[in-house]
């Protein structure tokens, strides 16, 4: 391997290591859900919140529509793509 070749792989790695895994994540999968239980749910990588009530959250990403039903639903958090749904989480439906 020459100098020029070994200096640009050092840089790839570099960048590679300075990018984060959640990074990579989002780059291959837009959608990220983590539930605690049946009591809260974190969703990554939502676009729009299209409906709201106690009982249904449905949410829309790039790809997909994500429909939370249950009790007492509520938003705790949400962000710029993150968004926390909290509550009696009973089902899950993805369109």
């Amino acid at each position: 391997m020459n100098l020029k070749n070994k200096k640009l792989s050092d840089c790839k790695k570099k960048i590679f290591q300075n990018f984060s895994s959640s990074h990579i994540a989002k780059a291959l999968n837009p959608i990220n859900l983590e539930f605690k239980g049946n009591n809260e749910a974190i969703i990554e990588g939502f676009k729009t919140i299209e409906e709201y009530d106690e009982n249904m959250v449905k949410l829309k990403s790039k790809k997909m529509t994500i429909i939370f039903f249950g009790n007492n639903l509520e938003v705790k958090c949400i962000s710029f793509d993150s968004i926390i749904v909290s509550g009696t989480i009973t089902s899950v439906n993805f369109n």
